[in-house]
């Protein structure tokens, strides 16, 4: 393929035939002598051996050369802005709050790294029940998992099921960080069911 751009022959590189429907191209490669040229030309004529292949208008391509050419300035001038920025602040962690990978799937998975020192059944008695839902007969099993530190202190307690009423829950969690003692750190879950005297 031969292209004749304002006088000047450019060929010797491969095109590629390329169709969609019933529509017909092909896609060829350039060094950037032509694309500064198709920038200043004003025709181009296509041809493969001594046939005429298509012939086309470069009007109005120097503006749009100069477009595409703002936009990209633009869009490098952006990403640099960010990459400076993301330096700036690349002694952050990116999620100071985030939880470890091996404490998450011990989240997921539900695994008791922390060994308990007394017994978790006594953590909460009778003698702890919330006094309006005593009074009311309410009753549940709530769900809780502790996180607790190297010395076997839980530093703190989620309620993972809820036994369907806020006060239990909230007790729960109040009251058996403060109790309990492990051997090791690391997770805890279990669960404590509220059952009042028959």
């Amino acid at each position: 393929m031969d292209f004749l751009l304002n006088g000047t022959s450019y060929g010797g590189g491969a095109a590629i035939g390329v169709a969609e429907g019933y529509k017909k191209g092909f896609v060829a490669t350039f060094g950037e002598d032509f694309g500064r040229d198709f920038t200043a030309g004003s025709s181009l004529q296509i041809y493969r051996g001594e046939t005429l292949v298509d012939q086309l208008s470069l009007k109005g391509t120097a503006a749009g050369m100069a477009m595409v050419r703002r936009c990209l300035a633009a869009i490098r001038a952006d990403k640099s802005a960010a990459q400076r920025e993301k330096q700036r602040y690349a002694h952050i962690a990116d999620d100071p709050f985030a939880v470890k990978q091996t404490e998450m799937e011990k989240l997921q998975f539900g695994v008791n790294s922390a060994k308990p020192r007394s017994l978790p059944a006594a953590w909460v008695s009778d003698a702890d029940y919330p006094s309006a839902a005593q009074r009311e007969r309410r009753q549940g099993v709530t769900g809780y998992k502790l996180e607790v530190n190297a010395d076997g202190q839980a530093t703190s307690c989620i309620v993972t099921s809820s036994s369907g009423h806020p006060d239990l829950d909230e007790a729960a969690c109040r009251l058996i960080p403060r109790r309990a003692r492990f051997s090791t750190g690391g997770l805890y879950e279990s669960k404590v069911t509220w059952r009042l005297p028959e």
